[in-house]
């Protein structure tokens, strides 16, 4: 399952890109823009804790979950 876009706004992502930094998967900025530091580390994260593993720029909940992000 993917987060919605009405979901996945600057403020979650920003959440993310933070959790990410908190786990040791370092996106680089956390204000909020799913660049090529954020999907590389969120990737590693997820190959890192055994997720589905996306290509894109979708968010899996299961992902969001993991990271202790509400939904």
């Amino acid at each position: 399952e993917v987060i919605c876009e009405n979901n996945a706004n600057k403020g979650k992502i920003s959440e993310v890109q933070k959790a990410l930094k908190t786990a040791g998967f370092d996106p680089g900025t956390t204000d909020g823009n799913f660049d090529g530091g954020t999907l590389k580390a969120l990737n590693d994260y997820q190959k890192a804790k055994n997720l589905t593993v996306n290509e894109d720029k979708h968010i899996f909940v299961e992902t969001v979950s993991s990271l202790d992000v509400s939904k």
